[in-house]
C-alpha cells in the first residue's frame, strides 16, 4: 500500500507540473480508499479528452445529463507535446457553463469521423458532448458517448437453464467419419519425407507410445474420455438477419450436423466470441461504436448452443469488453443461468479461473487467456480489469494452474486468443504465449482470434527436457456470416484421452473433423456442414465445392 500511495503522489506531482504548466489545473489532490483512487482537480484553461464510451445508454429517449456531469474514467491528454495518462474523477459545476453536441460520422474514404454540431443528441449515433465553463469553471471537456436502438425484446431476460441431457445421433455420416476414437484415423501420408518432424507425427507417435506402454504393463484397456472443441461462436449481423422469425430468433438450424458430431462427444468447448447482453444493442440494430466493432447476441443464440451440445464456454476475447462493465456482467449471468460452464470472464475474486470437465473419473481443467481487447478494456478500471479478465502473464498462468491441480487436474487444456487476423503466419507474439503456457504446465494448447485455421505444432520449451505440449495456433471461426473464403473452411478438435491404472492421463488420439461453413444449406442460412455430411445437399456441396474445403481445412492444420 505504501509503494501504490508513493506512486500516486509521483504521477500527481507529475500531472501537477503539466498541467498547471499549460494553465489546466488550478487545484488537485488524491484520495485513496483502497480499492481506486480519485484524483480530483478543477479544471482550468486547458482542454480534458475523455475519449471513452459511456454504458448504458439504452434507447433513444436516453441522453447524457448536463445538470451535473461526472466524469470517472481514464484520460489522455497532450501537454507541450507530451502524453499524460491517469483516471481522473472530476465533478463539473452545476452552473455557469454551456453544452454543445455534435454528430460523428465516420467517412472510411479520409478514415476519421467527420463532425456537425446539432442542437440535441437524441438520435442513434455516435456523439461529441462538448462542455465549455465560465467562471470557475473556464476550461472545456469533450466526452465521447453512444446513443443506440431499446432491444426489441425485454432487457435481462428470464433465462430458462438448459438441460444437459445425454444426445442420441439422429444419424451416422456415410463415410464414417468422426464416428471411431483412434489416432489412426488422424494420420496422414508422410511418405513424400519419412524423416519429417511434423506435429502431425509427434501426436501420433506419442499415442503409440501409450499403447504400447499399457500392452507391456499388461494393463487392462481404460475407459476413453473424448473432447471436441471448436473455434470462433460469432453471431454477426446477417446471422442475426436470417435467424429472425415471427418476432424472435432461431440459429438451431446452423448446429443441424454439428450437433450429429457433437453427440459423440462426453463434453464440447467452443469460443463464445460475442457479448450476450439484454440491455446492449444486438448486432442486428448496431454493429460500430465510436469506429470500432461491436458484437452482441441474442439470448436465443444460447438456447442453440445448448442445443447443438455445448456444455463449456469460453469468454476470453478480443470482444469481450464490447460493452464495458454492464456487458461483461450481463454475458456472465446469461452464460450461468443458461447451465454452461464458462472461463476467460471472472465475476469476481472468488470467481474460478478455469472449469473442470469431469467425466468418466477424468478431471480435464479448461483455462483461457486473451491478449487483445481492442482498446475497450479501457472502458474498466484498473481493478475491474484485474478482476474480470484472464491475460497471459505468467503470475496468473501460474495461479491458475496451481489452483485446477490443486482441484485435482490430471490434464489441462488452455485457450489462447491471439495471432494476426485472416493470416496464416504464426506471430512471434503468439509463439512466444504459447511457449510460455507449455513451459507453465498445459497440456495442450487451442488457439483463436485470426479467423482462419492455422497450423499445428508440437511446442518443446526450452528448459524443460522432455516436454512437448501440441498446440493448434488456430481454430479459426466455426460459426459466422464472415465473406472471407477461409474463413468458412474450420474444423472440429477432437481429443481422446486415456487413463492407466496408476492414473497416469495420456492423449491417444489426436484428430481434426473437417467442416464448412454454408451461406446457404438445404434452404436455410447459415448452416455448418461437418465433413461426412455433404450429401445431404448435393447441388450446395458441388456449388462450393465442398471436398476441397474438406482438404483445404485438414492441409491447413496438418502442415
Amino acid at each position: 500500500m505504501k509503494k501504490a500511495l508513493k506512486l500516486i503522489l509521483i504521477v500527481t506531482v507529475i500531472l501537477v507540473f503539466f498541467f498547471e504548466a499549460a494553465g489546466a489545473v488550478t487545484t488537485m489532490s488524491v484520495k485513496d480508499d483502497g480499492t481506486s483512487t480519485a484524483i480530483t482537480g478543477e479544471i482550468g484553461r486547458g482542454k480534458l479528452v475523455v475519449d471513452k464510451r459511456l454504458f448504458p445508454y439504452t434507447g433513444v429517449d436516453s441522453k447524457p445529463s448536463v445538470k451535473s456531469i461526472y466524469i470517472n474514467q481514464s484520460i489522455s491528454a497532450y501537454i507541450r507535446e507530451q502524453k499524460i495518462e491517469a483516471t481522473i474523477h472530476a465533478t463539473v459545476p452545476k452552473d455557469g457553463y454551456e453544452v454543445k453536441y455534435y454528430r460523428r460520422d465516420y467517412n472510411p474514404e479520409i478514415m476519421s469521423f467527420v463532425e456537425t454540431e446539432i442542437g440535441e443528441a437524441v438520435e442513434v449515433g455516435d456523439y461529441k458532448m462538448v462542455v465549455t465553463g465560465k467562471g470557475s469553471f473556464s476550461g472545456e471537456l469533450e466526452c465521447l458517448f453512444n446513443i443506440y436502438p431499446l432491444p426489441a425484446r425485454s432487457v435481462n431476460p428470464a433465462i430458462k437453464s438448459i438441460k444437459k441431457t445425454e444426445a442420441k445421433p439422429d444419424s451416422k455420416p456415410k463415410d464414417g467419419s468422426g464416428t471411431k476414437s483412434s489416432s489412426k484415423g488422424t494420420a496422414k501420408d508422410t511418405s513424400k519425407d519419412a524423416s519429417k518432424d511434423s506435429a502431425k507425427d509427434s501426436v501420433k507417435n506419442a499415442a503409440k507410445d501409450a499403447a504400447k506402454g499399457k500392452a507391456k504393463a499388461g494393463e487392462e484397456e481404460p475407459e476413453e474420455l473424448t473432447l471436441m472443441f471448436t473455434g470462433d461462436l460469432m453471431c454477426k449481423k446477417l446471422m442475426q438477419d436470417g435467424a429472425y422469425k415471427k418476432g424472435g430468433y432461431n440459429f438451431k438450424s446452423t448446429f443441424k450436423y454439428a450437433k450429429k458430431v457433437f453427440s459423440e462427444a462426453d463434453f464440447v468447448v467452443g469460443n463464445l466470441e460475442t457479448l450476450v447482453s439484454g440491455s446492449m444493442p444486438l448486432n442486428s440494430e448496431y454493429d460500430r461504436m465510436q469506429g470500432r466493432p461491436f458484437l452482441n447476441a441474442p439470448i436465443e443464440y444460447l438456447e442453440a448452443l445448448g442445443y447443438a451440445g455445448y456444455r463449456g464456454l469460453v469468454l476470453a476475447n478480443n470482444h469481450c469488453c464490447d460493452g464495458g462493465t454492464v456487458g461483461i456482467k450481463e454475458t456472465i449471468d446469461a452464460v450461468d443461468k443458461a447451465g454452461f460452464e464458462r472461463v476467460g470472464l471472472q465475476s469476481s475474486t472468488k470467481d474460478k479461473r478455469y472449469f473442470m470437465i469431469e467425466e468418466k473419473g477424468y478431471k480435464v481443467a479448461v483455462l483461457a487467456y486473451a491478449v487483445y481487447f481492442n482498446r475497450n478494456d479501457e472502458l474498466l478500471t484498473t481493478s475491474e480489469q484485474r478482476v474480470y479478465l484472464s491475460r497471459p502473464r505468467v503470475s496468473r498462468i501460474k495461479a491458475d494452474i496451481k489452483a485446477a491441480k490443486k482441484a485435482g487436474a490430471d490434464y489441462i487444456v488452455s485457450y489462447l486468443h491471439c495471432g494476426d487476423e485472416y493470416s496464416k503466419e504464426i506471430s512471434a507474439r503468439q509463439r512466444r504465449y504459447v511457449e510460455r503456457l507449455s513451459e507453465l504446465g498445459v497440456n495442450y494448447i487451442i488457439g483463436s482470434h485470426p479467423h482462419v485455421l492455422q497450423r499445428t505444432e508440437v511446442i518443446k520449451p526450452d528448459g524443460k527436457k522432455g516436454r512437448k505440449t501440441p498446440c493448434v495456433f488456430s481454430m479459426g471461426n466455426f460459426v459466422s456470416d464472415l465473406k472471407n473464403e477461409l474463413s468458412k473452411e474450420t474444423a472440429i478438435l477432437k481429443l481422446t484421452l486415456t487413463k492407466t491404472k496408476k492414473g497416469k492421463v495420456k492423449l491417444s488420439g489426436n484428430e481434426f473433423i473437417p467442416c464448412y461453413m454454408a451461406d446457404n444449406w438445404e434452404g436455410k442460412d447459415y448452416v455448418l456442414v461437418p465433413k461426412g455430411y455433404e450429401d445431404t445437399d448435393k447441388k450446395m456441396a458441388k456449388e462450393y465445392n465442398i471436398k476441397k474445403r474438406f482438404k483445404n481445412a485438414k492441409d491447413a492444420l496438418w502442415v
